[in-house]
């Protein structure tokens, strides 16, 4: 399909066979009618330039809305290794990109103004999303895995109105170098046992968590800075066990972490800033907590809730109104951990426990450190610039 010789207007489902190809050129602009699909059974072939973009689009030129035209479905027949969206623009659509059991690639794309999602992958899919694409403005979800294997590289990930990025049912991946901000929901979502790698993220003012786990999710969370999002900086719920190495988490407004029915391991992050308080072991959650920095988050630097007993050593805990709080009954262990230059009389006001209430589980914090340990480094981050 040729650039600058007016629109291509897809009245119906057009497919591309297996084994058939095509091409689109630079310039091109292909518009869907309400209910019309591009389906690729073989090869789709659209690279356009920085210049000259493909644009697909709803035939509506005044007054569009997402869920004019069905998008882009890549089949689980066709050919991944010459799938390729390149300088494309996808919007107007129910889902801009759908990828059953497929692969494709997509660079420098816009999947921006769709509706149910910019792009949603299932079982089997392996699609790549990288070099600069920007997902945003779509209604509900920027990108969606459902059971599949997901890699999202140096992309934007912009006001989206639900999720960022969703992965649920088993879904794998890597979610690496992305600014994911100003999301309607948590900036990233894992449920229901997804395990994807999540490093090197900028997740920022999202109206949500900064990253929501659920339901037996094991993400691996590390070195990101998760940053001023209206919920929790990373929350995991119901047998969720994340593990959470080298993270800054600063400036959320509710909470930097929060544990509930999930253990895991937390090591090396740096939680500064955040309100009402500081790591929270909610319900039955018993992590290992090791060389954080906790400092300068409201209240408690870590709330040991009912049934809640975590391993806390080696941590740094300043400028906390309590340095750790144990509201149940288990007793905690929190040797080697340092609370400042505090002498051993105030110690006994920076710990909440038994000690306080006699129905409470005990903390034992002695020995302590007398210096601090080594602050864990900044994340340094390799993101795409904003437009």
């Amino acid at each position: 399909w040729a650039g600058g010789k007016g629109p291509m207007v897809l009245t119906a489902n057009v497919t591309v066979k297996p084994g058939a190809a095509l091409t689109i050129e630079p310039g091109c602009v292909v518009q869907f009618v309400q209910g019309a699909r591009l389906v690729v059974e073989g090869a789709l072939i659209a690279r356009g330039t920085a210049d000259s973009p493909i644009r697909f689009t709803s035939v509506l030129t005044k007054d569009a809305t997402p869920f004019d035209g069905e998008g882009i479905l890549f089949a689980d027949s066709s050919t991944d290794e010459r799938c390729a969206l390149e300088h494309c623009v996808v919007e107007y659509q129910r889902v801009g990109v759908a990828c059953a059991a497929s692969s494709p690639t997509l660079r420098q794309c816009v999947l921006a103004r769709n509706g149910n999602a910019g792009l949603l992958a299932t079982d089997g899919a392996e699609p790549r999303i990288e070099d600069a694409c920007r997902i945003e403005s779509n209604d509900f979800a920027g990108l969606q895995a459902e059971g599949a294997h997901m890699s999202v590289r140096r992309c934007l990930i912009l006001r989206n109105g639900g999720e960022g990025i969703r992965l649920a049912n088993k879904a794998k991946g890597t979610i690496e170098g992305c600014r994911i901000q100003g999301n309607g929901r948590a900036g990233i979502a894992c449920d229901n046992m997804a395990s994807p790698t999540i490093q090197g993220n900028d997740v920022a003012s999202n109206q949500g968590d900064g990253i929501a786990c659920n339901r037996f999710s094991q993400p691996v969370i590390q070195g990101n800075v998760l940053r001023d999002n209206r919920g929790t900086g990373i929350r995991a719920t119901l047998d969720s066990a994340a593990t959470i190495t080298g993270n800054l988490i600063e400036g959320n407004q509710d909470h930097p972490m929060i544990l509930e029915r999930s253990d895991g391991v937390i090591k090396g992050n740096t939680l500064v800033r955040n309100r009402p308080y500081g790591l929270n072991c909610a319900k039955s959650a018993s992590p290992t907590i090791e060389g954080n920095w906790i400092e300068g988050n409201g209240g408690a630097g870590i709330i040991c809730g009912e049934a809640s007993a975590p391993t806390i050593t080696r941590n740094a805990i300043l400028g906390q109104a309590k340095a750790i709080s144990n509201t149940g009954t288990l007793t905690v262990q929190a040797k080697d951990n340092y609370f400042g230059d505090v002498g051993a009389a105030a110690m006994a006001g920076l710990i909440f426990d038994k000690h306080n209430e006699p129905l409470l589980g005990e903390v034992i914090w002695a020995p302590r450190l007398t210096a601090p340990p080594p602050r864990p480094p900044v994340p340094t981050l390799d993101l795409p610039p904003l437009p």
